[in-house]
């Protein structure tokens, strides 16, 4: 659901304020507002998950270091593959 409870209460606060304040306003503020509910609402759960850690951060470094210490043979071992063939 890409609703989110807080645009709800602010777009409804926002409505029933303009029809105390400029009735005649009113419909086209509906109109506006319900079509911006569902990009303000995905914006806002945007901005609450960045802040989240993401759950492959802990378990992900020893795959990395794993990877990284093989890298390096790898490049040892092509650097002394290319030497040797240079010699030739």
């Amino acid at each position: 659901m890409c609703l989110d409870k807080k645009v709800l209460i602010a777009a409804a606060a926002a409505v029933a304020a303009l029809w105390l304040t400029q009735p005649s306003w009113t419909p086209i503020a509906i109109v506006l507002i319900a079509t911006a509910i569902c990009p303000l609402s995905m914006l806002l759960m945007l901005r609450r998950s960045a802040g989240a850690t993401p759950a492959c951060d802990t378990a992900g470094n020893s795959d990395l270091d794993r990877l990284e210490a093989e890298l390096s043979a790898l490049r040892r071992e092509l650097e002394r593959r290319s030497s040797g063939a240079a010699k030739r």
